[in-house]
């Protein structure tokens, strides 16, 4: 049988995911100032991952968040944690934060964005949640 799991990726670095930390002073922790998608795969392939990334970009510039990396290699870190994952179906969380910084709500201070996947194993819900009618 087939070996599944989760994964997780932050800042390109995949790390254990009972290891994985951000700083308690990360704005997306503090104040949630950050931004995700969550994509699901279908065959093991991410599901309109290039549409998913562009709406991530979007959200992350009309709350100005400078993106740390391009579209391309968030894609590429995407795709790694799928295959490191070992799952034939997954779920994927991506998240950029606008990374930390001090105190207080001024969003102008020299922040370095900090971008974290998760990858899981898909439990969809149970066939009787659909309904045929």
């Amino acid at each position: 049988m087939r070996s599944v799991s989760t994964v997780v990726v932050i800042d390109g670095v995949l790390v254990e995911p009972e290891s994985a930390r951000v700083s308690i002073f990360d704005r997306g922790f503090l104040y949630g100032d950050s931004v995700f998608e969550t994509i699901r795969t279908y065959g093991g392939r991410p599901f309109a991952l290039t549409e998913h990334l562009a709406r991530l970009e979007r959200s992350a510039a009309r709350v100005f968040i400078d993106l740390p990396v391009s579209l391309a290699e968030l894609g590429r870190e995407i795709e790694r944690a799928l295959g490191a994952s070992g799952n034939a179906e997954s779920y994927v969380r991506v998240i950029v934060t606008r990374g930390s910084g001090p105190l207080g709500l001024d969003t102008e201070f020299e922040a370095k964005p900090l971008r974290a996947i998760i990858v899981a194993p898909l439990a969809p819900p149970p066939a009787e949640t659909y309904s045929s009618t």
